[in-house]
C-alpha cells in the first residue's frame, strides 16, 4: 500500500521525498479495509481524515426525499 501512495505523491509534487518526509507520511496513515457495501463514513459524522483508494471504487452520494439517489463523486484506485 505504501509504495502506491508514495508513487502517487511523487507524482503530484516535483521534488523527490526522502525516506524521512515518507516516514512521516507513512506514520499518518491507518490502513483500512472496506468491504462492498459497507460505509466509510455516515450521514451526520463528521470527516477527520483523508482517504487513499488503493484497490477498487468507492463513491459518496445522497439519497433525497423522493428516495432517489444522487451520486455526488466516484473514489478510483490511486
Amino acid at each position: 500500500m505504501y509504495a502506491q501512495l508514495r508513487e502517487y505523491i511523487s507524482n503530484c509534487v516535483s521534488s523527490i521525498i526522502s525516506d524521512e518526509e515518507f516516514k512521516l507520511v507513512e506514520e499518518a496513515f491507518i490502513p483500512k479495509t472496506v468491504k462492498k457495501k459497507q460505509f466509510l463514513l455516515h450521514e451526520g459524522m463528521v470527516c477527520k481524515y483523508m482517504s487513499f483508494i488503493v484497490k477498487g471504487t468507492m463513491r459518496q452520494y445522497t439519497i433525497d426525499q423522493k428516495v432517489n439517489e444522487h451520486i455526488v463523486r466516484f473514489g478510483i484506485e490511486n
